[in-house]
């Protein structure tokens, strides 16, 4: 069975860049965000930090004794602050949210750029030579036109 998880452009491959793939996105950067929630606010009280300071006999008793007095902003001072305040559940949210971000960006690079429709049959790969070569110009031309339109653009506002 082939799965494939992106909605594909018929000619270029790429992923398309339309609201079935988009949910998608929102889904994963979503449920990042909710699993850096949970993890928050489960992680922080399962090592020992909670509201009422460092449990008893916990991971973090047990590293609190091995370090001696705390430094303020340490990481472990920021550990049980989080723990104290219940913020750890925002921060690893935030974490969460922004790993879901960064992954799925770099999914999407490469995502379809084709200004035609997509709906269209795939371009046959066999086209002769003169044919590739005007895609190409046509290309080119429209390019550098742009090109050609910005100096102008910019020429005619230097004082």
């Amino acid at each position: 069975m082939d799965f494939e998880f992106w909605e594909r452009c018929p000619k270029c491959g790429n992923q398309l860049v339309n609201e079935a793939n988009l949910w998608k996105l929102r889904g994963i950067i979503g449920g990042c965000a909710i699993g850096g929630a949970a993890l928050g606010a489960i992680t922080l009280p399962l090592l020992g930090f909670g509201a009422g300071g460092v449990a008893a006999g916990s991971a973090a008793a047990a590293w609190q004794s091995s370090i001696g007095s705390v430094a303020a902003g340490s990481l472990f001072a920021i550990l049980q602050s989080l723990g104290a305040t219940g913020i750890g559940i925002l921060l690893f949210g935030s974490v969460g949210a922004g790993l879901g971000l960064l992954s799925s960006s770099a999914a999407a690079i490469g995502w379809c750029t084709c200004d035609t429709d997509t709906k269209a049959e795939p371009l046959n790969n066999s086209l002769g030579g003169n044919e590739k070569e005007n895609i190409v110009k046509e290309k080119e031309d429209s390019i550098i036109g742009g090109i050609k339109a910005a100096n102008n653009d910019a020429d005619d506002k230097i004082v």
